[in-house]
């Protein structure tokens, strides 16, 4: 069994959600836990448990992590709402998801499980690195202790910044130059494997409650985002369930060894730049979009039929 921690910040973009089913699809995962973060942890992981209760996995742990970024800047969308605490409201939350039973302290989750199984635990890192720095910041040795990290980040060789190293790009620098082996999954590959009308269509045949509750969150994502007619479609593009899939099957990329710098002024705030100066890491090269689609649509229908 491959032992697994999965640190997300879903809610927002519909992916992560997709990522979870792809997770929980998988016979030889032993899903440790789930740790939430940015912007509203206690809302993301009551989703993240709804998730995985409705899958019926309810032994999951999920744990909320840490909201703020380093930088202490928290981007709104015009869409979201700002609730009496200050917090801002995660837009794929519901009310009567309150009742979930979450835990604290996703930070010491980490570490304590990479404590008790030294060189076992993978780590995949789907949302910004603030959870996963303030780790490695608090104990850097029981961090080293992971097996890899696999993470949804960066547009290597791009011209503009890809949003979980743009959230926090100080907290991606360091779990770069940590030491640990990472494999990273960017805007160059994940971009290509998009849910267009055909993949939309074919959703429709799930009828479980976890697969239905994520198809619901998908369709509200398809409205939020498309609500001027005078620009393009967007499609729902699934950056994490890219990184999940491709780590139970390694061939639907291919990978290169680089060094990546994480830039952090002028201007180029989280830009991953490839050069000598960087730190080693594994990044997908090209993807196999069609050999993503057969992964996809048979973890969803393997949660469909548990």
């Amino acid at each position: 069994m491959k032992k697994i921690i999965i640190d997300t910040d879903l809610g927002d973009d519909i992916d992560d959600a997709f990522a979870l089913l792809s997770a929980i699809a998988q016979p030889d995962f032993d899903i440790l836990g789930v740790t939430t973060v940015f912007k509203n942890t206690v809302q993301r992981a009551r989703i993240a448990k709804t998730i995985f209760r409705l899958a019926g996995r309810v032994n999951v742990p999920v744990y909320t992590g840490i909201d703020t970024p380093m930088n202490g800047i928290i981007p709104k969308w015009d869409y979201e709402e700002v609730m009496s605490d200050g917090k801002i409201r995660v837009h794929h939350y519901k009310e009567e998801m309150q009742t979930e039973q979450i835990e604290e302290g996703g930070v010491d989750f980490i570490l304590d499980t990479a404590e008790k199984y030294p060189g076992e635990v993978t780590l995949i890192a789907l949302g910004p690195f603030t959870n996963v720095a303030a780790a490695i910041l608090k104990d850097a040795k029981r961090f080293s202790k992971l097996k890899e990290v696999f993470v949804m980040c960066g547009h290597p060789g791009g011209n503009y910044a890809e949003w979980n190293v743009r959230v926090d790009p100080k907290a991606a620098e360091i779990l770069f130059n940590s030491g640990v082996k990472i494999t990273a999954y960017g805007l160059n590959v994940t971009t290509h494997c998009k849910l267009y009308e055909a993949q939309q269509e074919k959703m429709k045949a799930f009828a479980s409650s976890s697969v239905s509750l994520v198809r619901d969150m998908m369709n509200i994502w398809i409205e939020s985002n498309n609500r001027h007619a005078d620009q393009p479609r967007r499609y729902p593009t699934m950056h994490d369930p890219l990184c999940i899939l491709s780590y139970v099957q390694r061939d639907i990329c291919t990978y290169q060894d680089v060094k990546i710098k994480i830039c952090e002024k002028n201007g180029l705030d989280g830009y991953t730049i490839i050069g000598d100066e960087g730190a080693p890491i594994t990044i997908a090269e090209t993807v196999d979009v069609e050999k993503f689609y057969d992964a996809f649509f048979t973890a969803l229908d393997a949660v469909d039929k548990k």
